[in-house]
């Protein structure tokens, strides 16, 4: 039987044709993609896309992505090679087009068997359960509300609430990944962010001086002084004790471990971004973990996962109090552990009235997502009226 693989790819910033000519595409079996999808199918997407102008290429969107080919080809050997992948997950990064990934909020299927995990997502796989949060901390933003662009006016209003909004539009939100803070089972096999955790800078890994300030030194001010990497990942690796943590974002291949007080231990992988001189230093492959089964649960194999989806509904139907908590961080974040406990302690009062119902669909497009969302909505968090983002 030939062998199956799974890859996983740092920063992609739209160069599949590059990624998929280091991979045997038949041959992998789960491709996971860290952020910087940058997934524009027209010029007008750049008015969501928060690109460094030098980037842009005056427009020419074919030039900053291969998605475009993708979408409008099914002929080319590109997009023939995505599709043999038997599953591409990927999460958002900083430098992504918010107008579309912002429509698929909990997650949706891009292309017949790629499927993006939304804002904050906990997926199975063929045995294996996935966690993905898509975006950069930010605290600046990180206890507000999320705010989308899909619900301002059309035309020139919208335009407008892109320019001022597309940076803070991928920021992570506390109450988008508190159903990881409040996950109960440590079943995770691999947790996959853009930038990374913060305890990676600081648990005396002398691979840090050789590896990693060796090759980027000017990080070195922003590690002693606290700024790199988010401790709110922290306290999410910390509840999940996840087996792999799979970030991006800063450019560099390094790996280290987190161990934990009663000696288990979550590897830590961090990925390059993909340069044409040095095209492998972007990707990393494994032998495929997972089950090697051929049953057709539909769906390219992905089930959601319950636990996941009760949490993220009891959040739902208790957001005002949620919101009411998390904001007394505003003018004391110290209090994060109380606050915290006192949400635990409010699910714990709460969760067994939780009932859910699992719903995917597939194949997801672009087309669909108003209807998409809204029975997500309707079937997964019990939401039947008022606007299509609670």
């Amino acid at each position: 039987m030939t062998k199956k693989y799974m890859a996983v790819n740092g920063c992609l910033h739209g160069k599949f044709e590059q990624l998929l000519s280091v991979l045997e595409p038949s041959q992998t079996e789960l491709l996971l993609l860290l952020g910087d999808l940058q997934l524009l199918s027209k010029k007008q997407d750049l008015s969501s896309c928060s690109i460094p102008y030098k980037y842009t290429y005056g427009g020419d969107v074919d030039k900053i992505t291969d998605f475009k080919k993708i979408m409008t080809d099914d002929s080319n050997k590109l997009t023939q090679d995505l599709h043999q992948i038997g599953l591409v997950l990927g999460i958002g990064g900083n430098h992504e087009n918010m107008g579309l990934l912002e429509l698929l909020p909990f997650g949706g299927f891009i292309l017949p068997n790629f499927y993006y995990m939304g804002f904050c997502n906990v997926i199975k796989y063929k045995g294996l359960k996935i966690c993905g949060i898509s975006g950069i901390v930010n605290g600046l933003n990180f206890l507000k509300e999320r705010e989308f662009g899909f619900s301002q006016e059309k035309g020139l209003e919208q335009t407008q609430w892109w320019r001022l909004n597309k940076v803070s539009s991928y920021h992570v939100r506390f109450f988008d990944v508190l159903p990881l803070l409040l996950y109960e089972e440590n079943d995770i096999d691999f947790v996959m962010t853009h930038d990374w955790p913060q305890n990676v800078f600081h648990n005396e890994d002398p691979h840090i001086e050789s590896q990693l300030l060796k090759i980027k030194p000017f990080f070195r001010d922003d590690i002693n002084s606290g700024k790199l990497g988010s401790t709110i990942y922290d306290k999410i690796m910390d509840t999940l004790r996840p087996e792999i943590w799979f970030s991006a974002h800063l450019h560099i291949n390094y790996e280290t471990s987190i161990e934990y007080e009663n000696g288990d231990f979550t590897k830590f992988i961090a990925l390059d971004k993909l340069v044409p001189r040095r095209l492998t230093d972007g990707v990393k492959q494994f032998e495929f973990p997972g089950e090697d089964s051929n049953e057709d649960v539909g769906n390219c194999g992905i089930e959601l996962d319950e636990n996941f989806i009760r949490i993220q509904k009891w959040c739902y139907i208790n957001k005002e109090t949620i919101l009411k908590e998390i904001s007394t961080l505003q003018s004391d974040p110290s209090k994060l552990d109380k606050v915290l406990t006192n949400i635990r302690l409010l699910y714990q009062q709460g969760k067994n009235s939780i009932v859910i119902e699992d719903m995917l669909k597939k194949p997801f497009y672009e087309e669909k997502v108003e209807e998409y969302t809204r029975e997500y909505l309707s079937r997964n968090l019990g939401i039947n009226e008022g606007p299509i983002y609670p």
